[in-house]
């Protein structure tokens, strides 16, 4: 850990882990923070044991800082309990005081493990500072499919959204070129344990009103390639990849047939987010381009775990669209 001087939380303010009770107060900030919906707090949190904390200033909620609990395989045998920590959250009034800072101190020491996305710089400081460091590799691509469609509505008129498809398939080209050498892939890698059970999970997400998503397999459904087709307020089609089996990363037909299914059903892009070298060189062959992303980060990593393999669905808020506000 970081030798970085730690402050302290002001005398009135308690930190306490969430409990059953505590579920409501949190969906309620987080209601007031930009309008998650209540249905999406109480499905994340409402899973046994650790769920992370809460803090109150005279025994009023004034923050939270969930994690979402998984078990992390690696090598051998046996696997570890780890988590993915979210919605870290403070009212503006009890900001400055750092009640943040301590309540990620608080929630890192219930797991061995903890995984988190910062997205502020402020954030990413202070969980640098806290023994949290970025994971060896992560990409993000998006593979365009349908280029108008997608471009008219990012544009204010047609001429504009014109340019940006001859710029848009210069990008997916730049993608495949230079193509190289297949990147080997790695026979020793960490991965978060799935099951029947954490599908159907994921598939039970609740949405705000204005959006659909619906949670399937390619080729069917018990196919390597799980994915979510949303419709956005917009009336836009995505698809987000979930997780994919090891048997099709370095398969670029069988993400051509997925993304040809996905153009035949209306989604304009797909989306698929990796720590995997050999699946982000597979989709940059098919013309996937890369968004800038914030790190994600690990504390508690042992060194043989150091190559960990994360999907889509092990990312939190991956598959959110669980505001009422206008994020579509």
């Amino acid at each position: 850990m970081s030798t970085v001087a730690r402050s302290r939380p002001a005398p009135d303010i308690a930190i306490e882990p969430i409990d059953d009770e505590s579920v409501e107060e949190v969906a309620n900030l987080l209601y007031d923070r930009n309008r998650t919906i209540r249905d999406y707090t109480r499905w994340k949190y409402a899973r046994d044991g650790f769920r992370g904390v809460i803090a109150r200033s005279d025994g009023r909620a004034v923050g939270c800082f969930g994690i979402v609990r998984r078990e992390l395989s690696g090598a051998g045998p046996l696997s570890v309990p780890c988590g993915w920590f979210a919605d870290w959250y403070v009212e503006a009034g009890a900001r400055a005081k750092g009640v943040g800072a301590e309540m990620l101190r608080d929630l890192s020491r219930y797991l061995p493990i903890v995984f988190g996305h910062p997205g502020t710089p402020a954030a990413q400081a202070l969980c640098a500072q806290n023994g949290y460091r970025p994971v060896a590799f992560q990409s993000r691509r998006r593979l365009v499919l349908r280029r108008w469609d997608y471009e008219r509505r990012r544009a204010s008129r047609a001429t504009v959204a014109a340019a940006r498809v001859v710029i848009g398939y210069r990008k997916s080209v730049a993608a495949m070129s230079p193509v190289g050498a297949d990147i080997p892939s790695s026979s020793s890698r960490a991965t978060f344990l799935h099951d029947d059970s954490y599908r159907a999970w994921i598939a039970a997400q609740p949405v705000a009103a204005g959006f659909s998503r619906s949670v399937a397999a390619w080729p069917d459904q018990s196919g390597p390639i799980v994915y979510a087709d949303d419709v956005l307020r917009t009336g836009e089609r995505r698809r987000l990849v979930l997780h994919a089996q090891r048997s099709v990363v370095r398969d670029r037909d069988a993400w051509r047939g997925m993304a040809r299914d996905a153009a035949m059903k209306g989604c304009a892009y797909l989306d698929c987010f990796t720590t995997d070298r050999s699946l982000d060189h597979t989709l940059a062959r098919i013309g996937a381009w890369q968004l800038a992303d914030s790190a994600v980060v690990v504390t508690g990593l042992p060194p043989e775990m150091n190559s960990v393999s994360l999907h889509g669905w092990d990312r939190e808020n991956w598959t959110y669209l669980a505001s009422e506000a206008d994020v579509g």
